[in-house]
């Protein structure tokens, strides 16, 4: 068997805990982890009028745990409201080159082999799945 390679680079952790992920995203889980549903729906009422959600994915972390905790209250029917607040996934305001300025750079772009078999590349979506 081979060993691995002592040159080889150790993969980089950009986000060094939860809230560099999405605006405060470590209460969250730690509200959830608690059960606190009720103050994770003021948390995420909150973070929304003030604006504190800059990118589409801060938006989407808060709206999973505001349907997550809707669902345990057993509001049902606000949940679903919700979830019908989302764009579609395949719309502009999720494409990383409308972003940008609040997404990193992805990994794949650094590498010349990754980024020739990117998986969102046309060729790749034009491939049908055996």
């Amino acid at each position: 068997m081979d060993e691995p390679s002592s040159e080889t680079d150790p993969p980089t952790n950009q986000f060094g805990s939860l809230n560099d992920l999405a605006h405060e995203l470590a209460s969250l889980e730690d509200l959830a982890c608690r059960s606190s549903w009720r103050s994770i729906i003021d948390k995420v009422s909150r973070a929304r009028s003030l604006n504190l959600l800059t990118s589409p994915h801060d938006h989407l972390i808060y709206l999973t745990y505001n349907v997550l905790a809707l669902t345990k209250l057993r509001r049902f029917a606000n949940a679903s409201n919700e979830i019908d607040t989302l764009d579609d996934f395949n719309s502009h305001y999720y494409k990383y080159e409308n972003l940008p300025s609040v997404l990193p750079e992805p990994v794949w772009l650094d590498d010349p082999l990754l980024s020739s078999v990117h998986p969102c590349s046309a060729s790749d979506q034009a491939r049908e799945l055996p």
